[in-house]
C-alpha cells in the first residue's frame, strides 16, 4: 500500500508560481478579483433567475388565454342548450 506524503511544500510552490504571474493585481490577497467574480456570478444568476421567471410568466398566459376561450365556449354551449336550464347538483362534476 502507499504510505501518504506531504504535499504541502509542493503546493506551496505552485501558489507562489501562480501568485507571482497574477503579477501586483494580485497585491492584497486578489480581492478585486475575486469581488469582480462574485459580481459576475450574481449577474448570471439574475439572469438566470430572469430567464426562469420569464418562462413561468409565458407558461401562466397561456394558461390563462386557454381558460378564456373555455370560457367562451361555456357559454355560448350554454346559449345553445336554452339559456337558463336547471341541472341536477349530482350530475355536476367537480375537479
Amino acid at each position: 500500500m502507499n504510505n501518504p506524503r506531504s504535499r504541502t511544500n509542493e503546493f506551496r510552490s505552485v501558489y507562489g508560481a501562480a501568485k507571482a504571474r497574477a503579477g501586483p493585481s494580485s497585491a492584497g490577497g486578489g480581492k478585486g478579483k475575486q469581488q469582480q467574480l462574485q459580481q459576475q456570478g450574481k449577474a448570471g444568476s439574475k439572469s438566470e433567475v430572469a430567464r426562469l421567471a420569464g418562462g413561468i410568466a409565458r407558461d401562466i398566459q397561456s394558461t390563462t388565454e386557454k381558460l378564456q376561450k373555455l370560457a367562451q365556449r361555456a357559454s355560448r354551449t350554454a346559449l345553445m342548450a336554452g339559456g337558463t336550464r336547471r341541472r341536477d347538483p349530482s350530475s355536476v362534476w367537480l375537479c
